[in-house]
């Protein structure tokens, strides 16, 4: 939602909980944010300090309120001291609507300054005017800019903190740029304070959000550094977080230089691996920053092939090949292995619509009376639609999930192409026939 500047919004009232904002102009907004405010200050402060504190508020309305509003910043962290922290989010919500309204209302002037057509100075044509003195251009969104700093500049109570500026992100416009901005404290306040868990699942929308506020290539790529930064030092494992670091990686597509990636596409990869419900890999994969793995880190690249596009009996030999590099990467070496089952039981699928138990044993080396239970594991995956049909030991087929489409593809584009060759081939001996008739006759 956006509440514009000058007009009139919703209302706020000071009871015991403060409500949200109603109908009032700017200056009874601030008239009944100061007193809340101080309301608040009072539950930690002397009756006579916190008099002295309004009156210094007081001067200000109506006519200097930014001046009420970086006093108020500037003194925030006094109402966060043991008082109700519904309250205290309340009273910033409100505050941070007269924020807006100011901000709205200067950018709407430096805007119309901006636009505003220049005349021809009168003087000797002879002589040329001196060049302008450089134009200073004031910052946009200063009062906003301000109140996310000041919220992000104590750790005291930070969830409650995160929260507000939180609250402050949502209520700014999507176009507005500022919006990065702020989103990128977000971030920045959450992992340095370990929150980054709370907000995990917003995070995957932080590359859209960041396209719609105009936020330049350099500002997004940032923004996902930081955001790939706290999932690591959060060491929380889940799709996800693969999600963002996929979207982070895909900036740099078309690329030759992938150095200052090359760790989040190793982490990505393993990530991969790791997740017991990821089980497709395409949109990872056909990335170059993680093609670029190939020549940087083989063995890595290797094994996110066999998941990709191979089967068990290819990451057995891997495994004999390469003994204790999966452990290596931090992964459980029988968790990759059963990963790797299903995935091998999703291709045997996607082959044939009947499978007997000796061939779904034999394709994920396991006992026959074992085959049921994977098969249940495939079906509980989704990574495939099928019936038990105990009494002639066959798995039928009624639907799977397509592995390596890329692979898949190729072949179908051989097949075409080695058609197409063959169709040239036959219309040659036609034509060649034809030729031999015309000429008997």
């Amino acid at each position: 939602r956006r509440v514009h500047g000058g007009s009139r919004s919703r209302s706020c009232s000071s009871t015991d909980n403060m409500t949200t904002v109603i109908d009032l102009p700017n200056e009874d907004i601030a008239v009944e944010v100061a007193r809340f405010f101080c309301k608040l200050l009072s539950l930690t402060t002397s009756k006579d300090e916190t008099t002295v504190f309004y009156n210094t508020l007081t001067p200000s309305i109506p006519n200097h309120l930014a001046t009420l509003v970086e006093t108020l910043l500037a003194n925030h962290s006094r109402i966060f001291a043991e008082t109700n922290p519904t309250d205290v989010e309340s009273c910033f919500n409100v505050l941070f609507t007269l924020i807006q309204r100011l901000d709205e209302e200067q950018d709407n002037r430096i805007e119309v300054e901006d636009t505003r057509p220049k005349g021809k100075k009168k003087g000797d044509a002879k002589h040329k005017a001196p060049p302008p003195e450089p134009k200073v251009v004031e910052p946009k969104s200063k009062l906003t800019t301000a109140f996310v700093k000041a919220i992000a500049s104590d750790s005291a109570r930070p969830e409650l903190r995160l929260k507000i500026i939180t609250n402050a992100f949502n209520l700014i416009h999507q176009s507005n740029p500022i919006r990065v901005q702020v989103l990128q404290t977000i971030v920045d306040f959450a992992s340095s304070n370990s929150l980054h868990t709370s907000l995990s699942s917003s995070f995957a929308q932080a590359k859209l959000w960041a396209q719609l506020c105009g936020a330049s290539p350099a500002q997004t790529r940032a923004l996902l550094r930081s955001i790939f930064d706290s999932i690591v030092s959060s060491s929380t494992h889940n799709a996800v977080n693969l999600e963002v670091i996929t979207s982070y990686l895909a900036l740099y597509q078309g690329e030759t230089d992938f150095s200052s990636v090359k760790e989040a596409a190793t982490f990505a990869v393993i990530e991969a691996i790791r997740l017991p419900d990821v089980f497709r890999f395409e949109s990872l994969y056909q990335l170059d920053a993680v093609k670029s793995l190939e020549k940087q880190n083989r063995q890595l690249f290797e094994l996110f092939t066999i998941f990709s596009v191979h089967r068990l009996n290819d990451l057995t030999t891997f495994d004999n090949q390469n003994s204790g590099f999966i452990a290596g990467l931090g992964l459980d070496r029988s968790s990759v292995f059963d990963k790797m089952k299903l995935l091998t039981l999703a291709s045997l699928a996607s082959e044939q619509s009947q499978i007997s138990y000796d061939n779904v044993a034999s394709g994920l080396d396991v006992p026959v009376a074992e085959v049921e239970v994977w098969v249940i594991r495939a079906l509980n995956a989704k990574l495939i639609t099928a019936k038990l049909n105990q009494l002639s030991k066959v798995v039928i087929i009624s639907g799977c999930v397509r592995r390596h489409q890329e692979v898949q593809w190729k072949e179908i584009q051989g097949k075409v192409a080695q058609w197409k060759e063959n169709m040239q081939q036959l219309l040659v001996v036609m034509q060649t026939a034809r030729a031999n008739k015309e000429r008997r006759q």
